[in-house]
Order: structure tokens, then C-alpha cells, then sequence
């Protein structure tokens, strides 16, 4: 018996209606076809955070190019769009609503910086879109569980821990903190301040200092005639290497101690052979000691994408790209948020290549390992 057009195309509809015949997943979310996975990124990779931005950029677009290379995951090969927002808080807000309203992106990764991440936090979480691997470690940003937020690193708060339990080892008493003067850097003293406390201790003092480097000197000299033993810098950027420049240009003798978000190359370039001695907290293992796989694997496919140039930013891009697609592939091949987000929370105690991750549905904090490190006079960590 033959039917009609018209009626095959009723037929069709009530059975759709009745939830008999399924739609195609690749039309069920946005970022997602066929044949591709958008992700976006909101990155400083210009600006005083410039290399830290640009690394986490490389990292996750190397990792990506690599799974792309190899196939995709589940036949879908994955397009990183990474737009440069120069630490500027309006430029981020800008970039976070062009990705997810005109480019449609799937999930979000790698957005940095502690004021961007807070920014984009209530536009991501009002459109359902996960937001994977940000680069800051801010309480704030954690402090009260999101269910589309996703971190991969320690927090500031665990480095600053590890950073006092030393330094305290050692004797130390006369702590001193410089601190950006944002959320970032009000957090990082806040952390400071609190594992003090946690040992009957108080900081000496606290210096504020703005992003483009302009009061470094009056800083430097409210730091001075305190005269600390330790400075504690909650600082991200050039400014860091300015700081440290600047007081170090009054022979004083004083140890330094800097957060992850440190960049090695811009205290070399200010420093010289200044900065031999300066610590640096590390939420990620050293890039250029291949001892796992998972570094192994990071400079062999950074090689391959022409990039010899190895940092701890460029390790977390890439990292967080690694994770964020073993949890795609977990999803399967009928992606949606919802079942990312599932995949990502059963990823309970992973071992991913050596580094572990501990998601579940309660707690979207993967890791709390963290390192110290010292930089030698050319400018290179070691241990």
C-alpha cells in the first residue's frame, strides 16, 4: 500500500513528537556537527601576562592538532579558536560572548587570568557551557562548587601552603607579600595571611602594585624599610620581574618566592643573572625533565608542531587539552554537555600519564600537586 507525501511526512512528525524516532545528536547541541568540536579560548597573549597566555595557547592548539592528526575523537575533529583579550577586562567579556554567541563553541578551555576566569564564570554558567582547565589557582574561583567548572592545577592557596611550610622550616618569620592589586593578588595575600596564621605567625606587611608596573618603586621602598627576610610575590606578569628589579637594585638581602603564574622568560630578561635564587611554586611537572610520559609526550608533539620553546604554561595548555578529550572520548560519539560534564566526573583518580586527576560529582578540583622550584642564573628552572 502506498502513502502519500503528505501523509508519510504527518506520520513522521507524530512519531517524532512521541519521542519514537530520535534526533540526530549532531543537531542536539551547539559546537558540535558531524565532523567537528568547537572549543574556545579567551587568552592574554599579549599584554604583561603575554607569554603565560600565548604558552597556554600553544599547548592545548599542539595537543588538539596531534588527536586531530590522529583521527579525532569519535570521527570529530576539534577546532580551537584562542582570541587574544591582553589581560584587559573588557576585551575578555568581548571575546567569551563572541565565541559562545557567533562561533557557537562547544565548551571553553584555558581562559586566563583570575579577573577574566571571574568575569566569564556567570557567562558560561548562564549559557551551559562547560569551562575546562582555566589558568588561575584563586579561591575565590573555587570557593563554591559550579558544576560546568573544571580545574586541573592546585590551587594558590595549596602552592602558598608549600611555600610557607618551607620557609617556616627554615626559621623564617619576617614574611613580607607584594600583591597585584586585583582579585588575583588579593587572593594570593589573603592565602599568605591565612597559612601565617595557621602557624601563630603575621606578615610584617603588604605592598599593592598595579599591572603596568607604575608604583614598583613606591613598593619597593615600603618593602624596604620593613626589611623582610622573605618576599612573597602574588604577582602575575612583567611585573613581577620589574618588582623584583627594582628592589633588588637596593642591595638588600631578601629571598623572593613567586607563584606559578611567574614567567621565567620575563624575570630572565630583567634580571639576568639576578635571578639566580628566586623560587617559584610549580602546579605542573617540569617541561623539560622528560621523567613520564606525559612529558615525553608533551615535547615530542610540541616538536612536531615546530615549537621547541618548552614552559609550564605551554605543559598546561597542553594538559588541560589532553584531559578535557580523554573526558570527550569517555562521552562517546552522542556528544552533549550534559554527558561531557558525566564523563569528566568519572574521572575519579586518573592516571593521566602520570599526572593524576581526581574529578567526581562533588568535586570539579582535579589536582593538588605543586613544586618548588629554583631558577638558575641563566634564567633556567631546577630543583
Amino acid at each position: 500500500m502506498k502513502i502519500s507525501h503528505v501523509r508519510a511526512r504527518h506520520i513522521a512528525y507524530c512519531l517524532l513528537w512521541l519521542g519514537i524516532v530520535a534526533v540526530h545528536p549532531a543537531f542536539a547541541e551547539s559546537g558540535v556537527t558531524d565532523s567537528e568540536i568547537i572549543v574556545g579560548s579567551s587568552v592574554s597573549a599579549s599584554g604583561p601576562l603575554g607569554p603565560l597566555g600565548a604558552g597556554i595557547r600553544d599547548g592545548a592548539a599542539a595537543y588538539f592538532d596531534h588527536v586531530n592528526g590522529q583521527g579525532g575523537v569519535a570521527g570529530r575533529k576539534i577546532r580551537f579558536i584562542a582570541l587574544d583579550d591582553a589581560y584587559v577586562l573588557e576585551r575578555t567579556v568581548a571575546n567569551v560572548k563572541k565565541l559562545i554567541n557567533e562561533e557557537h563553541v562547544f565548551a571553553l578551555l584555558g581562559v586566563t587570568g583570575t579577573p577574566s576566569v571571574m568575569a566569564t564564570l556567570p557567562i558560561a554558567r548562564a549559557a551551559g557551557i562547560p569551562l575546562f582547565g582555566p589558568f588561575t589557582g584563586a579561591a575565590e574561583v573555587r570557593k563554591d562548587f559550579n558544576r560546568y567548572l573544571f580545574t586541573v592545577t592546585a590551587s594558590y592557596g595549596e602552592e602558598v601552603e608549600k611555600i610557607v611550610e618551607q620557609i617556616t622550616t627554615f626559621g623564617v618569620t619576617r614574611v613580607a607579600v607584594v600583591y597585584l592589586n586585583n582579585s588575583f593578588g588579593k587572593s594570593g595575600l589573603a592565602a599568605v595571611e591565612q597559612a601565617m596564621q595557621k602557624r601563630n605567625l603575621k606578615i610584617l606587611g603588604a605592598a599593592p602594585v598595579e599591572a603596568n608596573s607604575s608604583d614598583i618603586k613606591t613598593a619597593a621602598d615600603a618593602m624596604a624599610k620593613l626589611e623582610p627576610q622573605v618576599i612573597v610575590m602574588a604577582t602575575a606578569g612583567k611585573v613581577s620581574a620589574d618588582y623584583i628589579k627594582e628592589y633588588k637594585a637596593r642591595s638588600l638581602n631578601t629571598q623572593f618566592y613567586c607563584l606559578s603564574v611567574t614567567s621565567n622568560t620575563q624575570l630572565s630578561a630583567a634580571l639576568g643573572a639576578n635571578i639566580r635564587g628566586v623560587v617559584v611554586s610549580q602546579t605542573m611537572p617540569l617541561p623539560w625533565s622528560a621523567t613520564s610520559k606525559l612529558v615525553t609526550d608533551y615535547q615530542r608533539i610540541m616538536k612536531s608542531s615546530k615549537q621547541t620553546d618548552y614552559s609550564y604554561a605551554s605543559m598546561q595548555g597542553f594538559l588541560s587539552a589532553k584531559i578535557f578529550v580523554e573526558g570527550l572520548r569517555r562521552a562517546g560519539r552522542d556528544l552533549s554537555r550534559e554527558k561531557l560534564i558525566s564523563s569528566l566526573e568519572s574521572m575519579s583518580h586518573a592516571d593521566i600519564d602520570g599526572y593524576q586527576i581526581n574529578f567526581s560529582p562533588t568535586n570539579h578540583n582535579g589536582s593538588k600537586y605543586v613544586d618548588l622550584t629554583v631558577l638558575g642564573k641563566d634564567g633556567k628552572f631546577i630543583r
